[in-house]
């Protein structure tokens, strides 16, 4: 299936915005 090879790239997508996420969150204003 082509998913599984998407897959990777969508964790890898995901993680990223999760850490800009939380480095957003605890930047100082």
């Amino acid at each position: 299936p082509g998913w599984r090879d998407t897959y990777p790239k969508l964790a890898t997508w995901y993680a990223r915005i999760l850490k800009r996420q939380s480095f957003i969150r605890t930047a100082p204003d």
